[in-house]
């Protein structure tokens, strides 16, 4: 957003700054502030620790907020041109929420125990999330939320989609320390695997016991 800027506020405070108005600033629980701008629109989406809240750049007036006080840890959410997508629920969902209001368009429920999905992507009409319990990346449909498919993927950290693709960042920890990191790339359409690569990590130490 043209001209705005933001500074700290000690360790639980956010404040922002524009030239065309009075400063103002958003408090939430400590040290889980964190926040993304849509230019688009001069839109700020902010997570207080209890709440994520969507507000004017400019002067700060809050156009809705969606409570989260029940997430099990800090959401990861991303906005298209009509719908926000929230991950991270403690209630093993994706919920996809209406760009103006924030009210809830659709839910997707996941069926295991304890599970965390994270990282919402988007691309080619579907929402793309990572189940770290069941070690799966999910497909739903964009405006209905319906399930288009899962795939396993063992060690999958985060997903990013572009176009026709979804890529899966993987990463794997070793016994003296180091790692095998990776990189998957899905069909966006079928869920099939297009290619993996990976490199490992490994130190001289380890390799040296192994062998």
């Amino acid at each position: 957003v043209d001209g705005l800027a933001f500074r700290s506020v000690g360790t639980t405070g956010i404040q922002f700054l524009h030239p065309s108005s009075a400063k103002w600033q958003v408090w939430c629980a400590q040290g889980v502030a964190s926040m993304r701008v849509d230019e688009s629109t001069d839109t700020i989406y902010v997570f207080t620790g209890s709440a994520l809240l969507a507000m004017r750049a400019k002067t700060g007036e809050e156009i809705w907020r969606f409570d989260t006080s029940s997430f099990p840890d800090w959401p990861q959410w991303i906005a298209t041109a009509d719908i926000v997508f929230v991950g991270h629920l403690a209630n093993n969902s994706v919920v996809g929420l209406d760009r103006a209001t924030g009210k809830v368009v659709w839910q997707q429920f996941v069926k295991a125990i304890d599970t965390r999905i994270t990282w919402p992507t988007v691309a080619s009409g579907n929402v793309f999330a990572l189940d770290y319990e069941q070690k799966k990346l999910w497909a739903f449909d964009l405006k209905s939320g319906a399930v288009k498919w899962n795939v396993l993927v063992p060690d999958g950290i985060f997903p990013n989609a572009e176009g026709n693709s979804v890529f899966v960042a993987t990463g794997k920890g070793k016994w003296l320390g180091g790692a095998v990191i990776g990189l998957s790339a899905f069909d966006a359409s079928d869920g099939k695997t297009r290619w993996h690569n990976e490199q490992d990590f490994t130190p001289p130490l380890e390799k040296w016991f192994s062998d």
